[in-house]
């Protein structure tokens, strides 16, 4: 969530003040982000990583990270970026049950 956030508020081109909408929904399988802000320019889409700049490391890592993710201009003006995320199921044993499963 931190990285659309910090995206939406350094690259979408809206002055201090603007609000954003932010949203978490979690179902029993995903757990779903969404950003939206009042932008419309600019390109949403990962870059290569650049050490030296310090940029372009973290759409990488919502892409990774996600089942799935995009974005959308939305109807009223702005912009919506968003990802879904996989979430382990609430009765999965914890790592410590594992460990002893894999030992016994």
């Amino acid at each position: 969530m931190s990285e659309l956030v910090t995206n939406s508020v350094r690259h979408s081109g809206v002055p201090a003040g603007a609000e954003l909408i932010v949203s978490v929904d979690l179902t029993p399988c995903m757990v779903s982000l969404d950003v939206e802000d009042p932008g419309s320019g600019g390109t949403i889409a990962p870059h290569c990583p650049d050490s030296q700049a310090g940029g372009g490391f973290g759409l990488n890592l919502v892409q990774a990270l996600s089942e799935r993710w995009g974005m959308e201009r939305v109807a009223e003006g702005g912009t919506r970026v968003w990802a879904q995320l996989a979430r382990a199921p609430l009765a999965a044993p914890s790592c410590a049950e594992d460990r002893r499963e894999a030992v016994a």
